[in-house]
């Protein structure tokens, strides 16, 4: 069966061993919009079911993925954006360490916390240079 978005731009095909029931609620993945399914529309015209069943459902996937693919977007660059200020927060934490400590003392195990943390992505850096070299020296 294929249920028509209530905006009217978007069809989708629902499986035949999904249940729907007159006034199921059911939401677009597109443009997020509620509805009530009304089954006696869709199923009384049955000239107008035979033209929705022809339509190519891959076609109607394609406005999905395109959402998906712009979510996935949004997350990358929201992650990408918490790792710069991460980074950058930690590169000043590290160059201005005597001042922070001369104003803050409590701060003191945090920074004994973070040359910790330093020296274990420093040891697994080295790691990853001596099995990449040995790895393509045996190529």
């Amino acid at each position: 069966m294929i249920i028509e978005c209530k905006c009217k731009k978007y069809k989708f095909k629902i499986p035949r061993n999904e249940n729907l029931v007159t006034g199921n609620k059911v939401k677009c993945e597109i443009c997020n919009d509620e509805w009530n399914i009304n089954l006696s529309i869709t199923t009384s015209n049955n000239k107008g079911l035979n033209i929705l069943e022809n339509i190519n459902p891959a076609k109607a996937n394609i406005n999905l993925k395109t959402k998906y693919s712009n979510n996935d977007t949004k997350l990358l660059s929201y992650t990408l954006i918490f790792f710069t200020i991460f980074f950058i927060f930690y590169i000043l934490a590290i160059n201005f360490k005597p001042e922070v400590l001369q104003k803050f003392p409590n701060l003191k195990n945090i920074y004994e916390s973070l040359e910790l943390v330093s020296e274990i992505v420093k040891s697994y850096i080295e790691f990853f240079k001596e099995f990449l070299s040995e790895q393509f020296d045996n190529l």
